[in-house]
């Protein structure tokens, strides 16, 4: 059984893998997966409303949106390898479309609208999205991975009962209660991050990208 240390660290070595194999894919295919993502987004980020109760409300709506990938992790475990599949899927998607041309055209746009005589170099739009994912991914990543942990322990308990219908002279203790409280407390922690995440996405990272975006273009 591997430690939850290793599981954390092999986890996110495997979503950042996944991250750069997506990167590499052919530009149209990621230009569709954004078109794709940003049809989907429009259900939860609406530009007209704009009161503060639509801006206390959108991290919730993120949270909700990143739970039900937590809840597919969970679900898979029992399949036993599909929980890690589904999460390098995550990592291909999120490295496609954070690379996908349609995205830089679309960036450089928003920035002129705001900074007419600014110039946006192919090396300036890398710490851009840099500085529009790192706040929030660091923790939404992690809760994604905690989840995994979480299924981890479920999964061993799948392992536990095909080695006991296989190895039948050989007497193998299935501690299911125990993996299934440590798996739930998990949960808990991924679903804490994950909320997290969604309020540092709505209200911390903005910022953070609008001054990156500002000293880029008050450098030039």
């Amino acid at each position: 059984m591997l430690s939850n240390k290793l599981l954390f660290v092999l986890g996110i070595v495997l979503f950042i893998v996944s991250f750069f194999v997506g990167a590499f894919l052919p530009s149209n295919y990621k230009n569709e997966l954004y078109e794709s993502f940003a049809e989907k987004t429009k259900s939860i980020i609406n530009k007209n409303n704009t009161s503060l109760s639509d801006l206390i409300i959108l991290p919730l709506k993120i949270f909700l949106n990143n739970f039900k990938v937590l809840l597919v992790i969970y679900a898979l475990s029992v399949t036993i390898v599909g929980s890690w599949i589904f999460l390098m899927l995550q990592g291909l998607l999120t490295g496609a479309i954070a690379t996908a041309p349609l995205v830089d055209l679309e960036m450089i746009k928003n920035i002129k609208s705001y900074f007419p005589q600014c110039t946006i170099t192919q090396q300036d739009l890398i710490y851009i999205k840099a500085s529009l994912l790192i706040p929030h991914g660091i923790f939404e990543i992690s809760g994604i991975v905690l989840g995994l942990i979480a299924s981890y322990h479920i999964s061993t308990i799948m392992i536990d009962i095909l080695r006991r219908k296989i190895f039948k002279k050989v007497e193998i203790t299935i501690d299911a209660k125990a993996k299934i409280l440590n798996s739930l407390k998990f949960v808990l922690f991924s679903v804490a991050l994950l909320l997290f995440a969604a309020f540092i996405e709505v209200f911390i990272t903005p910022i953070v990208g609008g001054v990156v975006i500002y000293i880029l273009c008050l450098s030039k």
